[in-house]
């Protein structure tokens, strides 16, 4: 029942998001500078901004099936995937999956607003609209790798390949590239320098999800579940 009445769902929320978040966007910076000021927040913070062309496409699949599956197929936000996931919630009685596509992380991170209000949430929403229609995806997903935190000295794609595994991101192997993109979910929880079991079962759901999506084949899935990489030693 709930999936068939899904379409109208999707449009409901559609018009009363556009009527709250509409009004708010005149407190929206510009999207325009989003990149050269987060290319400076990274540059303040020690870290590397390396371009989308360096990060291993591998990488770049296991983020995008694991954060945001519908990453190329929305402009920023994901209704149908904030209504599933508010289905999924509801039948398990507690939060199971979330409905943030990457576009609304960056958006987070961009404006720096981190207060759980309502407010917060719109106005994330409309800048993740904004960077949508002032950037390419390439763009949203570059400026997205280069800002997330996979942990401790781990600011960036960068950062996290050399501090995990002391090689530049270039050389990353599909093993490797599949564990860190399971660390920006929760990096306290899947810390790969004191608690590696935690990491590998995140990395079997980054892997299944990769495989969901067409990225690995069921043979690929095998073999990268028993390659071990520098963490193993």
């Amino acid at each position: 029942m709930l999936s068939k009445l899904l379409p109208f769902l999707v449009g409901l929320a559609l018009i009363a998001g556009l009527a709250v978040v509409v009004p708010l966007a005149r407190e929206l910076p510009p999207a325009g500078p989003a990149k050269a000021d987060l290319q400076a927040l990274a540059r303040s913070r020690g870290a590397e901004w390396v371009p989308l062309s360096r990060v291993p496409r591998a990488l770049q699949e296991a983020i995008v099936a694991t954060e945001d599956a519908r990453f190329y197929d929305h402009r920023g936000l994901d209704l149908v995937g904030m209504l599933r996931a508010g289905l999924a919630n509801l039948r398990a009685g507690r939060p199971v999956q979330g409905g943030s596509t990457l576009s609304q992380q960056l958006a987070k991170r961009y404006l720096e607003r981190e207060e759980p209000t309502v407010e917060r949430k719109l106005l994330v929403l409309g800048m993740a609209v904004k960077l949508e229609l002032a950037y390419s995806k390439a763009d949203i997903l570059e400026m997205y790798l280069n800002s997330v935190y996979f942990g401790p000295y781990a600011y960036g794609v960068g950062s996290a390949a050399r501090v995990y595994f002391r090689k530049p991101v270039d050389d990353l192997g599909l093993a490797e590239s599949t564990l860190l993109a399971g660390l920006p979910q929760a990096p306290s929880i899947y810390d790969p320098l004191h608690r590696l079991d935690r990491v590998k079962a995140r990395q079997a759901v980054v892997i299944a999800a990769m495989t969901r999506a067409g990225y690995l084949t069921d043979e690929q899935a095998v073999a990268i579940r028993g390659t071990p990489t520098a963490l193993d030693r």
